[in-house]
């Protein structure tokens, strides 16, 4: 993985996967609200990869496509307790890819290469 990754969430105490799944070198800068976020990728341009995380502040969908429409350097991974996960909606939004809850150490390599992959 050659870009940077952020991620927004409420709790991330149940994504220390996700922190201990980045390549070697990388790691994810976490953010809690979607305004330092997206203030943060606005600031230089650079290829980012995003993680968003169901949270009840905030809809990821709605997020994802701010993000997707207005940086064309960004790629979404949305994260969704499997019950709750709308595909369709995720896809339509412009998610790279998305990762249900519980998820395995490679279903989440998989999904950081697809969103590098997407940057490319």
């Amino acid at each position: 993985m050659r870009v940077r990754c952020f991620g927004l969430s409420e709790n991330r105490w149940d994504l220390t996967a996700i922190d201990a799944s980045m390549p070697t070198g990388n790691s994810i800068v976490w953010f809690d609200t979607g305004k330092s976020l997206c203030e943060t990728i606005a600031e230089d341009g650079r290829p980012t990869v995003v993680i968003l995380h169901k949270g009840s502040g905030y809809d990821i969908y709605q997020l994802c496509q701010e993000l997707t429409s207005s940086y064309s350097y960004v790629s979404v991974i949305l994260v969704v307790p499997s019950q709750q996960l709308e595909l369709k909606r995720a896809m339509r939004m412009g998610a790279a890819d998305t990762l249900s809850s519980p998820f395995s150490r490679d279903e989440i390599k998989q999904a950081l290469q697809v969103a590098d992959q997407r940057l490319s």
